[in-house]
């Protein structure tokens, strides 16, 4: 009886443990009961991020790397090599707020800290991303590749040194006296430079101003909003008038078309000779005109004859008095008394 009771209490502490164990586990997130959606993440290099490895929004854990698995094969679109490839499980919670452009950047604790992945949501106004998705990871920096070539521009270095042990000391004279020049030349310039810093300030604050002034302008009941409104309503004319008077204007040259199409070289001729008879013969009328004008003045003017007997009341009553009496007795023109 005591070995039963014995064996009972063994198998409870084991039971107890393996419980405690799986609940640490899960507390972890070493372990999920629940069936979550995943990210398939596609990258050149696993960036020293392992299996498990949390991955975070805003620095918050709200995931894990499930799996990592190698496709030697698996290239882009564009021919770069892809062969890394993880599985990303992520809290129901986080889903919704993923777009369609959502990235996921290989991060690290620190300088040499642990390496884990972080989420950047996308923007708001991208869709939103469905599930399950596969991603392109934004690769971490290869430190060993930055080693290797540092190492190849120092032994280059070290080969020119050789080659030429003054090319070191050449290149810091050159730079010495670059930085020299460049310091005079600021010293010897600093009042322009000062007028010129002044001008481009000026300038820029003209710039706002005209910015405010034509922002003012473009708003509702501005003088550039009436042009634009009234270049709207022309155009809106034009585009109703313009058919008609473009069929107007082509019946007008299909007629002179078929009038003038019956015209011989020699009609033309004539046209052009009698063209320029009328233009004598208006020179000619206008040269009457302008002397009738001139001879109208006089008479105004009380020159001449006729313009005396227009101005002379006493001229012209004697002059209907004579012509009055020679109708009343005609013989005296024959006949002198």
């Amino acid at each position: 009886m005591d070995e039963r009771r014995l064996e009972i209490k063994v198998g409870a502490l084991i039971v107890a443990g393996l419980v405690s164990l799986v609940a640490l586990f899960w507390l972890m997130g070493e372990l999920s009961l629940a069936q979550q959606p995943s990210i398939t993440l596609q990258l050149t290099h696993t960036g020293n991020v392992a299996h498990g490895a949390p991955v975070k929004l805003g620095g918050v854990q709200v995931g894990r790397v499930e799996s990592i698995t190698l496709q030697p094969a698996h290239r882009d679109a564009a021919g770069q090599p892809l062969p890394v490839v993880m599985a990303l499980s992520l809290d129901e919670s986080v889903l919704p707020s993923l777009h369609a452009d959502t990235q996921v950047m290989v991060a690290t604790r620190g300088l040499l800290g642990e390496s884990y992945l972080e989420l950047d949501p996308g923007t708001k106004d991208a869709a939103p991303l469905t599930f399950p998705a596969t991603l392109r990871g934004v690769d971490a920096p290869r430190l060993d590749l930055l080693t290797a070539r540092m190492a190849k521009l120092m032994e280059a270095a070290g080969q020119t040194l050789e080659e030429d042990p003054a090319a070191l000391g050449q290149l810091l004279s050159g730079i010495s006296k670059l930085s020299n020049g460049a310091g005079d030349v600021l010293i010897d310039n600093r009042a322009q430079l000062k007028v010129l810093i002044d001008e481009m300030g000026t300038t820029a604050r003209e710039l706002r101003t005209l910015a405010q002034t034509a922002s003012a302008q473009l708003q509702p009941g501005g003088k550039t909003a009436a042009l634009i409104d009234d270049a709207s309503a022309s155009a809106k004319v034009l585009r109703k008038e313009l058919p008609g008077l473009t069929g107007n204007a082509s019946r007008t040259l299909a007629g002179l078309s078929q009038l003038t199409s019956e015209f011989t070289a020699e009609d033309g001729q004539k046209l052009r000779a009698a063209l320029t008879k009328y233009s004598a013969a208006g020179d000619k009328l206008d040269q009457l005109a302008t002397r009738g004008e001139r001879m109208l003045a006089r008479i105004e003017a009380g020159e001449g004859s006729v313009g005396g007997l227009v101005k002379d009341d006493q001229l012209y009553r004697d002059l209907r008095d004579l012509i009055a009496d020679l109708k009343a007795h005609p013989w005296k023109v024959v006949w002198k008394q």
